[in-house]
């Protein structure tokens, strides 16, 4: 139930792609089924016209088995008459009652068309007195009848083959009518079939596409799936993260705050105002850092929750640089640590000024956490044609790369200590990276152990 939910939100967002593939996906089922129902319905009147033809090759069959049984007939009578012999018609009764039989289906058969019935009619008609002639003449040959006259056989042998004449023309006539038929229905039911034909190559392409797009659907699915399950396991080692820095960066520096408060306090023993200096130096120290860290939080939250407000516009980068280095000042000179702004001071970005300087205060900030005293931090600009890039350098103690590749990662188990046993969290790393992205920018660093590290910004010269 909870993939069949995720999958049905899945199907809401209407990004373009996925829109125009789930109409497409929509068209295509409906001209698919539509292929079937004219597919089901065609097969029918396809059905229909086999049948006739069928029914149209059994009529023109009927109609040359009556002419041999009456052929046949005539044959075995002529025989009892020239020989007297009664095994020439001892089959006559049968091969009357098949005569029967097959005019009663011939009759069946064409009981759809008027026209074609009075033919059938007739033909019937006229095999019945040429069964009535074939009787006279058996009669007359066993004696049971005889001619008043010559002249009377003679016409009685007249009509015998003025019958058999109109039989030949009647069946010559419906067999015609009925090849007529057959051309008609035959070209019917061919073009029905290669209408069908038609039919199941594009039901059959329609399904390939109906199924490549049911596979492109699920496979987007699947991908989306992955990418939110990555998203959240990244938001839950975002959230582990977050707690485990207000477990313990924010309440280490409280505790010592509030031990060198206890200390300064300490009635039993009063502290000389040389100490005391010493101590609020270092509670002054500890609350910016914490402030620091503060900062860092506040921000790193909004942006988690998106309500990070992005204003760019044209600011000067020397002018923020500047800013950053003179706030920075004091705990360069309390480690000792030369601070140097080689930035243009005629370059501008198109940025926002709130983020930049972020930037640079998180920079600033990490090389002087691992720069040892005497050790210089400098920041200047590399103008290219279609961006504009700043380093921060320092001359510290460098990385390995290794932790180079844990740099911009949540991970609470990877934290290095500075120089003079500072503590991160690394949060200001990855907010650096998160509002370098939102510029449609990109951060790199360069690193060797003992020789230092360079942190590079390179920003879009327009807006993005």
């Amino acid at each position: 139930m909870q993939s069949f939910n995720y999958f049905v939100r899945f199907l809401g967002q209407r990004s373009t792609l996925f829109y125009w593939l789930t109409i497409s996906l929509a068209c295509s089922t409906l001209l698919l089924t539509a292929f079937i129902i004219y597919s089901y319905r065609h097969s029918k009147n396809l059905y229909y016209d086999l049948t006739w033809v069928e029914h149209t090759y059994q009529v023109i069959n009927v109609t040359d088995r009556l002419v041999q049984h009456i052929n046949q007939c005539e044959g075995n009578v002529r025989g009892y008459a020239l020989t007297h012999n009664k095994e020439f018609v001892r089959n006559f009764p049968q091969l009357v009652s098949t005569i029967h039989s097959e005019t009663d289906k011939l009759l069946k058969l064409t009981a759809d068309n008027p026209t074609r019935q009075a033919d059938t009619r007739l033909l019937d008609n006229l095999i019945q007195q040429r069964l009535g002639v074939f009787d006279t003449s058996m009669a007359y040959v066993a004696g049971k009848f005889q001619y008043p006259n010559a002249q009377a056989r003679i016409a009685h042998l007249e009509k015998a083959r003025l019958i058999m004449q109109g039989i030949y023309q009647t069946q010559e006539r419906i067999q015609k009518n009925e090849q007529a038929l057959l051309t008609i229905r035959h070209n019917r039911a061919k073009n029905s079939i290669d209408r069908s034909q038609i039919i199941i190559i594009l039901s059959a392409l329609a399904s390939i596409w109906v199924s490549i797009q049911i596979g492109i659907i699920v496979f987007k699915y699947i991908k989306n799936h992955q990418k939110l399950n990555r998203h959240l396991k990244e938001l839950n080692e975002q959230k582990n993260r977050f707690f485990s820095i207000i477990a313990h960066d924010l309440r280490g520096p409280v505790h010592s705050v509030r031990m060198l408060i206890d200390m300064m306090t300490n009635e039993d023993r009063p502290l000389s105002e040389k100490e005391q200096q010493t101590f609020l130096k270092a509670s002054k120290h500890t609350v910016d850092q914490t402030a620091h860290l503060l900062d860092n939080l506040l921000e790193w939250s909004r942006a988690a929750m998106q309500h990070t407000r992005f204003e760019p516009q044209k600011v000067n980068l020397y002018q923020i640089t500047q800013q950053v280095l003179e706030w920075s000042t004091p705990l360069a000179d309390q480690k000792q640590i030369i601070l140097k702004n080689d930035t243009d001071s005629s370059v501008s970005l198109y940025a926002d000024e709130a983020m930049i300087q972020l930037i640079v205060r998180n920079l600033v900030s990490n090389a002087m956490k691992f720069t040892l005293p005497g050790g210089t931090i400098r920041i200047y600009t590399i103008q290219k044609e279609h961006n504009i890039s700043f380093a921060i350098a320092d001359t510290g103690i460098g990385m390995t790369p290794d932790v180079m590749n844990k740099l911009f990662h949540l991970d609470s188990k990877h934290t290095t200590l500075g120089t003079q046993g500072e503590k991160g969290s690394g949060l200001g790393l990855l907010l650096t990276q998160q509002y370098v992205q939102q510029h449609k920018g990109t951060i790199s660093v360069d690193s060797e152990v003992g020789k230092g590290s360079v942190f590079t910004i390179s920003l879009p010269r327009v807006a993005a």
